[in-house]
């Protein structure tokens, strides 16, 4: 998915419980790591927890590490997901 106008892509990951019907709510989470280390599947058991326990879908976004890209490559991939999964042009 394009993270903004120009940008590189990014990893999108969807969670979403077999039982739900139609539009759900959903969550955005953002891994930790300090934005230098880790990936969008590091957090996978507690996002399909989330998903099932809430019946919502959980949208994992992965972004870019430093310090092979610096500040702020790893914020500027959140908004780009955002709108892309609001506008359904997401994954």
């Amino acid at each position: 998915m394009p993270a903004t106008a120009g940008s590189p892509g990014t990893c999108v990951r969807l969670y979403r419980p077999r039982s739900a019907r139609g539009v759900v709510p959903a969550l955005m989470r953002v891994h930790s790591g300090g934005m230098v280390l880790g990936d969008h599947l590091q957090d996978e058991r507690a996002n399909v927890s989330i998903a099932r326990s809430l019946g919502i879908t959980v949208v994992s976004v992965g972004y870019r590490l430093a310090p092979a890209n610096p500040a702020p490559a790893a914020l500027e991939v959140v908004p780009g997901a955002f709108h892309g999964f609001d506008a359904g042009r997401g994954p």
